[in-house]
């Protein structure tokens, strides 16, 4: 069984994109939750400015 994980992928589409961004963006400033937990990427607690920095950086990276 292989495993994998990609930060920043929310939408679990093996592929960081603008979708992805959009979705962490639309969620900003949102105290983080279990219907929320994967937008909030560094684990602060909160999905902010940083999240959707960390998305940024990771575009076009996919999983093999």
């Amino acid at each position: 069984v292989s495993l994998g994980f990609l930060i920043g992928d929310v939408n679990s589409s093996r592929l960081v994109d603008s979708a992805d961004v959009a979705s962490i963006k639309t969620r900003a400033g949102q105290t983080a939750n279990m219907g929320n937990l994967q937008m909030d990427l560094n684990a602060s607690g909160v999905i902010g400015a940083a999240d959707i920095a960390a998305a940024r950086a990771r575009l076009s990276r996919t999983l093999p």
